[in-house]
């Protein structure tokens, strides 16, 4: 199944205000800071999604291999390339990182680095610029630290597989010019010569005295 549009958003939005007695209240707001990737699939090789939830009994680990996972519609998913990620956890803390013996590092900064998300919390990576997923680094480990609650995770990773697409060149519009159009030039009319009004008598011979 393949991925024709992906959408990753985060927003904060708040107001503030200041009590004056007597007066209005100031106001500060409302401001928004937000920070969003809508994903041109065509352009930046993003072309598949991998999602799914479930639970962790207490010391329990989940790996997650992106070569060896599947879509909604159980295809096969092979990704080559990451782009984002975004993960919840629920009743305690979730820790994700990579695996020991097949890691993806991608934004972790070695292969021993983990990240926690609190309990009722979530955590999003959010790039239009992917990590590489390889044989031999391909893996992340989701793992329940409490040693009695079971924690509930929900997972979603945005990837590509194959080789990254190259970019369509956009074709440069081809000016519009109006239709030639022909311009006739009168021809110049040749002169008509004037007539004339004195008439050369023509000589005639004179005859030889005798």
């Amino acid at each position: 199944m393949s991925l024709n549009y992906a959408n990753v958003y985060n927003q904060m939005t708040w107001s503030q205000a200041k009590a004056n007695p007597g007066f209005s209240d100031s106001i500060q707001g409302p401001d928004t800071y937000s920070l969003a990737n809508n994903f041109n699939y065509s352009l930046t090789g993003a072309n598949c999604v991998y999602a799914t939830e479930g639970e962790l009994l207490p010391l329990a680990t989940l790996t997650i291999d992106l070569q060896a996972v599947t879509d909604f519609f159980n295809d096969p998913l092979v990704m080559t390339r990451v782009y984002c990620l975004q993960i919840s956890s629920l009743y305690t803390n979730l820790v994700i990182k990579p695996t020991n013996s097949n890691p993806l590092l991608w934004f972790f900064g070695s292969a021993t680095d983990q990240l926690s998300v609190f309990a009722d919390s979530s955590f999003t990576y959010n790039s239009t610029n992917y990590g590489t997923v390889a044989s031999g680094a391909s893996s992340l480990d989701l793992y329940n630290p409490s040693t009695s609650v079971t924690v509930g995770y929900k997972i979603a990773i945005i990837g590509g597989t194959g080789a990254v697409p190259s970019p369509t060149a956009t074709p440069v519009p081809t000016a519009s010019l109006p239709p030639p159009t022909s311009t006739v030039v009168p021809a110049t009319p040749t002169p008509t010569p004037s007539p004339s009004y004195f008439v050369t008598p023509t000589p005639t011979d004179t005859p030889a005295p005798t």
